[in-house]
């Protein structure tokens, strides 16, 4: 398979992450970098994955980056505030697109980016990593396989007390911080997924506010057809239970400890018990996502069937609607 050649936007943790796990995908290769602020971030960013990715060029602007013909597809790695003027950016360019969750702030934003991928024929995919880990494929399968019988109840949390300070960009309600955006977003996935990307038809949340204007701890729940009811939990104040539970009339399938980099995946029925182990690389957990984009990109597919554009915007639908709900809107959702 062609090797597809990744430029990364964003020079912070995540995309240290991301090249990380770019590494060891033989179908993936990161040549270079950009900084929307600070060449000289840009400048150290690709000095210091030279050893483990040889040269990689660092760009002063994401203009720049997106001028070189050389690269195929790039990493949306800054803050959620950006994501959309980003990935329009990108595409108008004729780059394919994988953009960090969540792909934009609101649904408004994020139909806007699958129009535009739509138009020009390109890759655009919100990078939700943890669809692609081996035990959340596993776990889909034997639900799929009917182990479980009809599922009935799922639920799934993300949170800790990060101790984050009140000036950074996790409590920025201009830069979209909040924990529903930044770890809400994982169970509300999780839930998305085993409901088949259907579309909830009842929404409550229970949220609280903090006093920089975004949201601290969340707690939603969310009805979907086929009688599915699930529970998700969020929080930046309080560390909560990080598992994950999908129960149907026959059984029972979870996934243990910290859902979102889980390593295995139990199933329990009357009739048996098994757990499938897969060996998951912290530093290296992107790298699932990044192999099903690039066989995505060099097929010519477009639209990802396991993290299709269409749940994109189902679920940022329903964000929206929680967030309207606790009564918290972000500058985006003004224009």
């Amino acid at each position: 398979m062609k090797t597809i050649q990744w430029g990364i936007l964003g020079c912070g943790g995540i995309a240290r992450k991301f090249a990380s796990s770019a590494q060891v995908v033989d179908s993936a290769k990161v040549v270079a970098v950009a900084s929307r602020s600070s060449g000289a971030k840009a400048r150290a960013f690709a000095e210091e994955l030279k050893e483990t990715h040889g040269d990689v060029t660092a760009y002063d602007s994401y203009e720049a980056l997106l001028a070189d013909d050389a690269i195929d597809a790039v990493y949306v790695a800054n803050t959620h505030n950006f994501h959309h003027h980003t990935v329009l950016l990108a595409l108008q360019a004729g780059k394919h697109v994988l953009c960090e969750k969540p792909l934009t702030v609101n649904a408004r934003q994020a139909m806007e980016c699958i129009d535009a991928a739509s138009d020009s024929g390109l890759f655009l995919m919100e990078a939700m990593w943890t669809r692609f880990l081996p035990a959340c494929r596993q776990l889909m399968t034997w639900i799929e396989e009917g182990r479980i019988g009809q599922v009935q109840q799922v639920s799934a949390g993300f949170g800790f007390n990060g101790n984050w300070p009140e000036d950074g960009r996790m409590l920025n309600r201009d830069l979209a911080g909040g924990c529903m955006l930044d770890m809400g977003i994982y169970p509300l996935s999780f839930v998305s997924m085993v409901a088949g990307g259907q579309a909830p038809v009842k929404i409550q949340s229970q949220s609280v506010i903090g006093k920089t204007g975004v949201d601290i701890d969340g707690t939603y729940l969310l009805t979907y057809p086929d009688t599915i009811t699930a529970v998700c939990k969020t929080s930046f104040s309080v560390a909560i239970d990080r598992d994950a539970k999908v129960i149907g009339t026959k059984g029972t399938l979870s996934l243990p400890s910290t859902f979102i980099s889980a390593t295995e995946v139990r199933l329990t029925t009357e009739k048996e018990d098994a757990t499938s182990c897969f060996l998951c690389k912290e530093d290296e957990a992107f790298c699932y996502e990044i192999e099903h984009a690039c066989e995505c990109i060099a097929s010519g597919v477009t639209d990802s069937p396991i993290m299709p554009l269409a749940e994109t915007l189902t679920l940022a639908r329903t964000m929206d609607t929680l967030r309207d709900q606790c009564g918290l809107r972000y500058p985006a959702d003004e224009t």
